[in-house]
C-alpha cells in the first residue's frame, strides 16, 4: 500500500496519541527505574508533544521512499520540501526562544497583577527549596538503593525548578528572586 502524505498526516495525531499514552500508562509505571529518563512526574502533554512533533515528520516518508527506490522524480517531492522547510522553521524558532530563555530573556511577562506572581514565585521557590532539602537528605540516609535514586531524581527535579522560577524572576522582574517573607512563609500550608 502506498501512502500519500495527507494520509499519513491524518494518522500521526491518533498515533502520537496512541503512543504517548502507552508510554505513560505502560512504560512509565512498569519500569521507572529501567528507563530514568521519564520522571516520575512527568506531565503527560509533555510526552504527547514529544511524539507529536516526532509523527509530524512522517508525512516527509513517501519522498524519502521514492528517494531510495530510485525514483528521481517522486511526486512527492514538494510536499517533502514545503513540510520540511516548515519543520526546520519550527524547530529554529523553538531554539530561538529556548536561546532567549537561557539567557534571562523570557517573553514578557504580561500578568494583571504583579505582587500576586511575585509572591507566587517566592512561595513556590521557597517551597522547592525545602523538597531539594528533604531530597538531599533521602538520598544520603536510605538504605534502599531504589529510594535513593528516587530522591536523586527528585531533587534534580527540583533544582531544575528552581533554576526556571529564577529565569522567570530576571526576566520578568527586577534583582534576583528573595525569599518569601515570614509571613508568606508561615501562610503557606506544609512549611
Amino acid at each position: 500500500m502506498q501512502l500519500r502524505p495527507s494520509i499519513i498526516f491524518m494518522i500521526a495525531m491518533p498515533w502520537a496519541l496512541f503512543t504517548s499514552a502507552m508510554e505513560w500508562l505502560f512504560l512509565v509505571p512498569l519500569f521507572p527505574f529501567w528507563q530514568p529518563i521519564f520522571p516520575l512526574e512527568q506531565i503527560y502533554w509533555i510526552g504527547f508533544g514529544v511524539h507529536l512533533a516526532s509523527a509530524s515528520i512522517y508525512p516527509i516518508f513517501p519522498a524519502l521512499r521514492d528517494r531510495l527506490a530510485g525514483r528521481r522524480a517522486s511526486p512527492h517531492r514538494r510536499f517533502a520540501l514545503v513540510w520540511s522547510s516548515l519543520a526546520t522553521a519550527g524547530v529554529l524558532t523553538l531554539g530561538i526562544i529556548a536561546f532567549f530563555g537561557s539567557r534571562d530573556r523570557e517573553i514578557p511577562w504580561i500578568g494583571e497583577n504583579p505582587s500576586s506572581d511575585q509572591m507566587f514565585l517566592r512561595q513556590m521557590a521557597a517551597h522547592h527549596s525545602q523538597g531539594l532539602i528533604v531530597a538531599e537528605v533521602a538520598s544520603q540516609r536510605a538504605t534502599e538503593p531504589h529510594l535513593r535514586v528516587v530522591a536523586k531524581l527528585m531533587g534534580a527535579s527540583q533544582k531544575g525548578d528552581l533554576m526556571i522560577f529564577g529565569q522567570w524572576w530576571r526576566s520578568w522582574f527586577p534583582g534576583q528572586l528573595p525569599a518569601p517573607s515570614p509571613e508568606q512563609h508561615a501562610a503557606m500550608p506544609g512549611m
